[in-house]
This record gives C-alpha cells, structure tokens and sequence, in this order.
C-alpha cells in the first residue's frame, strides 16, 4: 500500500533555496524593525535569489513534491515540539519571535543536515550510480534518503549560534530544548514506519511486521521501538525537569539516555549498507559510533556539572523586563 502521493510544486530545490534564504535574509535585516516587514522583506528578497536560481539554469521553478505519511509524521513531530516549548518559553527568557526562528532553523539545519550525511556516506555508490548528474541528485531532497544524526548535528550547531547570538544560556536552553525534541523524534519515527525504512533484523516474535523487501520475512519493528523509546525518555524528562538540581543535568541524561538505547536498537536493524570499525568495538554501524561519542559526551558533561557544583541558575526574565521568573508548568 502506498502512503505518499506527488503533485505539480515547485521544484523541492527552489523549495530549499527559497526557506534557506528567507531565514538568512531575515536575521541579516534590523532587528528593530517589525517582524513582519523583516519576513516580508525576506521573503521577496529570496523570491529574487530563487528567480535568478531559475534563469541562470541551476534549478527548474517546477517539479513534483511528494505528500508523504513520513513528511507529515516528521512536520508534526517539529510543531509538537515547538507547542511544548511554548508553554515554557519564559524560562528560556525568549520572545515568541526568538522561538519561531530557533525552531525554523532547527527545521531548515535539520534537513540539510539529514540530507547531507546520506549523501556523503553512501558518494561512492551514487557516483557510479548517477554519474555526472551526482550533484543534482544530491541535492534532490525529494530522493528521499537521510540519517538523523547528520540532521540532529547541523540542528544543534544552528540552534547553539542561535542561542548566543541572543544571549539565551546554553545549558538552560537545552535542558529545555533535548526533551522536546525527543518527544518530536518519536513522532517522526512512526513517519519511518509507514515509510518502509529504519526497519529490523528477522525475528520470530509475534510482534514482527513483513519487510519491504524480499523475501518480507518477519523483522523487528525498530521505528516503533524508536518510537517509544524516545518519546517515553523525552516526556520524562520534560516532566522531570523541575526537579533538576544543576543546569545539565537533563542534557546529559538526554544524550546518555538516547545514545544508549540508540546504540541497542541499532544493532536490531536490518538495513544497514555503511560500517566502521572502532577499536575495542569492533565493527559498527555509523549511528552506532555516533551513538557512542553522543554517550561520552553525556558522561562528560555530567562529570563537569557535577564537579562545577554550580547552582541551579535563577529562571531567565525577558529582555523588555516583563518576566516573571515563574519555572512554568
């Protein structure tokens, strides 16, 4: 059964360029300028990027983009976050402006990111594959074809800039910002589900589902283990983080919770074509390495926050003065 249709759209390149250069003209105008004259502005400013795209001949105006179960799953994961968030955006010390530009850009990182490490590491394949026109197959985002970590890697690097730019603390932020984000990873992932992909190994347990590939023997369901397992860990966490004695504490049970269990169903799945080896772990997937560096950087940061024994940091007033300092549900 399918679960995805194409329409007439624009061309999911001019798509990019277009959400790419809106957000980036954006930030470069005034600050003190309305908001929307600044998106308006930025948005026919990169009208003009996306109509010079087209007549030079680097991308057409029209294509097909695909309505599928996995875009839906993924955009509702992105706006079930950014809701959660909201109710606690006072003890972030943001603005609604802040907030809508953080998550625009986690949104716009993430699926360059995602993107971007498929394609480098499978670039041998697709150059024998596709030849010359690699690049424009690269850069074809409606291929399908991403790796989570690589768009949860770009996410967090543009989030991070975003964040100091406005003079939001880091780890306050995160502490905030991880569990939410895991809670919208869970969604996404039944978007994996319904998409045929991320799926197990054989298994003989009642549970297994039919691989969408031959010979659709009976595999583990790894994009719903994924599922609950993320959102079970980021909803404890988010109701957990009242209780929190340091600034760090829910981030690095964030990353040494996920990292784990990624690691775990990792080794479940049945669809990997890219290894490494590591020293001391023998051969990997590429998430699981990842997953092992995310753990050590959990560990880390809960040594440095413990050994620090820096207090809890007040809750952030907003910058025109009107904060309450309230923690928020």
């Amino acid at each position: 059964m399918s679960y995805d249709v194409s329409v007439p759209f624009l061309h999911p390149v001019a798509c990019a360029t277009l959400m790419g250069a809106t957000l980036v003209v954006e930030r470069l105008l005034p600050q003190r300028w309305m908001a929307v004259l600044r998106w308006v502005l930025a948005l026919a400013v990169a009208a003009l990027i996306v109509g010079l795209g087209v007549a030079i001949g680097w991308f057409p105006w029209l294509g097909q983009i695909r309505l599928a179960a996995y875009t839906a799953f993924l955009l509702g994961g992105f706006l079930v976050a950014w809701w959660m968030l909201r109710s606690r955006m006072d003890a972030l010390g943001a603005r609604p402006d802040d907030l809508r530009s953080l998550v625009l850009t986690a949104l716009i990182a993430g699926i360059i990111g995602a993107r971007a490490r498929y394609v480098i590491e499978r670039w041998d394949d697709l150059v024998r594959e596709h030849g010359r026109d690699v690049w424009w197959v690269a850069l074809d985002l409606d291929r399908g074809g991403a790796v989570w970590y690589g768009g949860a890697f770009l996410a967090a690097v543009a989030v991070l800039i975003g964040l100091y730019r406005r003079r939001i603390p880091l780890l306050p932020a995160a502490d905030l910002m991880l569990p939410a984000t895991l809670v919208g990873l869970g969604i996404g992932r039944i978007g994996c589900f319904f998409n045929g992909c991320c799926f197990g190994g054989p298994t003989e347990l009642p549970w297994g589902i039919a691989c969408p590939r031959p010979p659709h023997h009976l595999v583990h369901p790894t994009s719903l283990y994924e599922c609950g397992a993320a959102m079970a860990l980021g909803l404890a966490l988010w109701y957990g983080w009242r209780w929190r004695t340091r600034d760090g504490q829910v981030t690095a049970m964030a990353l040494v919770g996920y990292g784990i269990w990624r690691f775990i169903n990792e080794g479940l799945r049945g669809d990997h074509d890219v290894y490494v080896v590591w020293p001391w772990f023998g051969t990997l997937t590429t998430s699981q390495a990842t997953s092992v560096m995310i753990v050590f950087g959990g560990v880390m940061l809960w040594a440095g926050v413990a050994w620090r024994r820096r207090p809890l940091s007040a809750m952030h007033t907003r910058r025109d003065g009107s904060g309450s300092g309230s923690q928020g549900p």
